[in-house]
């Protein structure tokens, strides 16, 4: 009688010899290289990768993108099979007017991944602003807060909370009033003239520094934070190396808002090989149902490639670091998440024109084409910029509200909470600044003379560009 550990060899060879076979991975990946298009730089890889773990993700990210030539059911949006051992058919879409909706439920193992197309969306739009609901229809915009802003009092604000001068970098609101979580730059010195920045909480006056990120990632190097999120008693951030943190590999930490239990939820070289030099498209993180989301590259890519915009993923994981690092779309890059939703961007590097979609329950939903370079996600609405406007587009009932303020240009970042959207404005000459504020149950506009200040309430501040000392403004509901 054979040895046991024989017969499973054989066993096991001839598997993966169907396995070469069905997938002809070679190529595959030689019709993925050929196909995908890399005109437009985020940033050279150096190397490709190695590591057996990724095997199946380049077989996952190398077919989405092979098939992107062929007919597809629902512009945005294709299937991808995730982590199964060979190409499953592409599924039957749903007709627009089926919109998903988050399940909550555990990962099922095989399911589809979307591959977004922009390009069919921007083909119908060309280049005017469309904004569709949930069946594909156009919606027409409709003017809020049509009287104007009205001028903030003393009674619209909860709380204002001086910032702290020379090293600020984002802030985050906490359910604990009057303080908040908090980056900063650490103390510079002859020996270290360009620190990195750390986490913390801020109470107007002490910012009290978490345990140092570097304790448990143990490595001698510089990291940067990105922006803070907040949700379900957690906070969640990325740290990319480097002196900017959209450049380098990424790490991915969570906490409690007191920063108890702060740990590494995943890094780089865990979805990567660790010489793949690498830029963050966007450090935004979003906490969804006990998993963290965010966005970096396919794992597939080769030496000298230079990739573009279709070859960014979003990812995500089990907030506690444990289980996979799950792919959740290919092409696109998140750029909002709250309230049971995920928004993201797929760019066309063809016409370097853009699309904002919901990603929900395994499909891309377009929702806005050639608007939302800011975007911003609240209780059953989406918040996004064209040209000098703020726009609420409604999730539940699809609706469509435009503010337009003359003269005044949307200065930065957009933020939201569950009713409202807050932003910061200047004149066109940018000479002068105020903070909106606009409450979206009651369509009232509010405005306050407020120089590098920002609605905590509704956001985040980023202050990385300015060293000046802020105020923290938490709005009144």
């Amino acid at each position: 009688m054979r040895e046991l550990d024989a017969v499973v060899n054989e066993a096991l060879d001839a598997d993966e010899d169907a396995l070469t076979r069905v997938l002809d991975l070679e190529d595959l990946l030689t019709d993925v290289r050929r196909r995908t298009r890399r005109r437009r730089v985020v940033r050279t890889a150096t190397t490709s990768v190695s590591s057996a773990a990724a095997v199946g993700l380049v077989a996952v990210g190398a077919y989405a993108l092979a098939g992107s030539d062929e007919p597809q059911p629902n512009p945005a949006q294709t299937g991808t099979p995730h982590e199964t051992t060979s190409p499953a058919p592409i599924p039957t879409m749903p007709t627009p007017t089926q919109a998903p909706t988050p399940s909550g439920t555990p990962d099922p193992g095989a399911r589809t991944v979307p591959t977004a197309d922009p390009a069919s969306v921007l083909a119908t739009a060309g280049t005017a602003l469309q904004v569709y609901g949930p069946d594909g229809s156009v919606l027409d915009a409709v003017e809020l807060a049509a009287s104007g802003p009205v001028a903030a009092g003393t009674d619209d604000f909860r709380a204002q909370v001086p910032g702290f001068a020379d090293r600020p970098r984002n802030v985050a609101a906490t359910s604990t009033e009057g303080v908040y979580v908090a980056s900063r730059y650490q103390d510079s010195d002859e020996d270290n003239p360009y620190p990195g920045s750390d986490v913390g909480t801020w109470d107007g006056s002490t910012f009290r520094p978490w345990t140092s990120t570097m304790t448990i990632v143990d490595e001698d190097e510089l990291r940067m934070v990105g922006p803070l999120t907040v949700a379900d008693g957690w906070v969640a951030w990325l740290e990319s190396t480097g002196h900017d943190w959209w450049i380098g590999r990424w790490r991915v930490f969570a906490a409690r808002e007191d920063g108890s239990d702060l740990h590494l939820v995943a890094r780089s070289e865990d979805f990567l090989d660790p010489a793949l030099d690498e830029t963050v498209p966007d450090s935004t993180v979003a906490i969804l149902d006990g998993r963290v989301y965010w966005s970096t590259v396919r794992p597939d890519l080769q030496p000298g490639d230079t990739p573009d915009e279709t070859d960014t993923v979003v990812v995500s994981r089990a907030i506690d670091g444990t289980g996979e690092i799950r792919v959740e779309a290919v092409g696109a890059t998140l750029v909002a998440g709250g309230f049971g939703r995920l928004a993201v961007q797929m760019i066309d590097p063809e016409v370097e024109g853009f699309v904002v979609g919901l990603l929900e329950d395994g499909h891309l939903r377009p929702v806005v084409a050639n608007g939302g370079a800011e975007v911003a996600l609240g209780d059953g609405f989406l918040a996004f910029d064209h040209e000098s406007d703020l726009y609420v587009l409604g999730l539940d009932e699809p609706t469509l509200g435009r503010i337009s303020l003359p003269g005044a240009d949307i200065r930065w970042g957009i933020g939201a909470d569950a009713d409202h959207v807050g932003w910061t404005t200047s004149t066109t000459e940018g000479e002068q600044e105020a903070l909106m504020h606009y409450d979206v149950a009651h369509d009232v506009l509010r405005r306050a003379e407020a120089p590098r200040a920002w609605a905590t309430r509704t956001g985040v501040v980023d202050a990385t560009d300015d060293q000046e000392v802020w105020t923290l403004v938490e709005w009144a509901d």
